[in-house]
């Protein structure tokens, strides 16, 4: 605690994100390490000089092409997808920060956990509806996608 409210060094791979200044009293700062110890996870960050991660979830194979959104500067670009049922989209975190997909929408709700700045994540959409996909690291974060009915041959 002591590092973040005066040791901090500022470097050019010190996040934007982190404040510069951390003013807590005592019992402020035994409340929060107290919480910081009751954390934990099955999955911790992958250190840099891994490879990245590819998560693929609901991808069928009819879903040969995927398009691909990217996430950078906290904002998904483009903004709004729309796709045909059974189509996938491919998220790239292209960003230095470490970011998160949400997805709910009509019978769908995925979390992709942490992806790293590298990692890529696909998602097929099987059932026509809209689905909003966030950051649950940068909640302003958000991404649009309808999905269509797929065109009968």
């Amino acid at each position: 605690m002591d590092h973040y409210a005066t040791g901090i060094v500022n470097r050019s791979t010190l996040s934007a994100d982190l404040p510069r200044a951390i003013d807590l009293g005592e019992t402020e700062r035994a409340q929060l390490v107290a919480f910081l110890n009751t954390l934990s996870s099955e999955d911790p960050p992958r250190p840099v000089s891994l490879p990245p991660k590819t998560i693929t979830w609901g991808v069928t194979a009819q879903a040969v092409a995927a398009t691909t959104v990217s996430q950078k500067d906290r904002r998904f670009s483009p903004g709004a997808i729309l796709l045909k049922a059974g189509e996938a989209l491919r998220i790239l975190n292209d960003d230095t920060r470490t970011h998160n997909m949400r997805v709910d929408g009509p019978n769908m709700s995925f979390n992709s956990d942490g992806q790293n700045p590298g990692d890529t994540v696909t998602i097929g959409f099987d059932r026509p509806g809209h689905y909003d996909i966030i950051c649950g690291i940068h909640p302003e974060m958000r991404l649009s996608v309808d999905v269509t009915s797929a065109r009968r041959r």
